[in-house]
């Protein structure tokens, strides 16, 4: 389960932008936490453009956050189907953390990243809400 991503604005700007053909201007954050605010690239009438939303969604029935969805039940689960069907993005990132229970209360935390510095692409979803202003979140899609 992805729960924190690093975002290297610095390394990613550039890159993204030639590889995705848009421009790319994330803020750093080398912890990026749920609840916090990501740039995506999504489709913005019918056009490539970078998106910038808050990580996660709490639909009225979760007692808590949810931040990733998973590949096999994404297109069937009712929460995130039609957000599926509609309003993919993708996620560029430097990297994520993920973690191993070590034993007891500890877990240790291990980064996963590109050999050569390259970004690395997550499939996300965005949900639009409207509530006086517009807000959007992501959750990440999982395989």
């Amino acid at each position: 389960m992805c729960g924190r991503l690093i975002i290297d604005g610095l390394a990613l700007a550039d890159r993204v932008s030639a590889q995705v053909g848009v421009p790319y201007h994330p803020q750093t954050n080398l912890d990026l936490r749920p609840t916090e605010q990501v740039t995506v690239i999504g489709l913005v009438n019918d056009q490539l453009a970078s998106i910038n939303c808050t990580w996660g969604i709490k639909p009225n029935w979760s007692k808590s956050l949810l931040i990733n969805a998973q590949a096999e039940t994404v297109r069937e689960k009712k929460t995130f189907s039609n957000a599926f069907a509609h309003h993919r993005c993708i996620v560029p990132c430097s990297g994520w953390y993920e973690w191993r229970d070590e034993g007891g209360k500890r877990k240790q935390k291990y980064l996963f990243s590109h050999a050569d510095e390259q970004p690395l692409y997550m499939a996300g979803i965005l949900f639009l809400y409207l509530d006086g202003a517009q807000l959007v979140t992501l959750t990440i899609v999982l395989v």
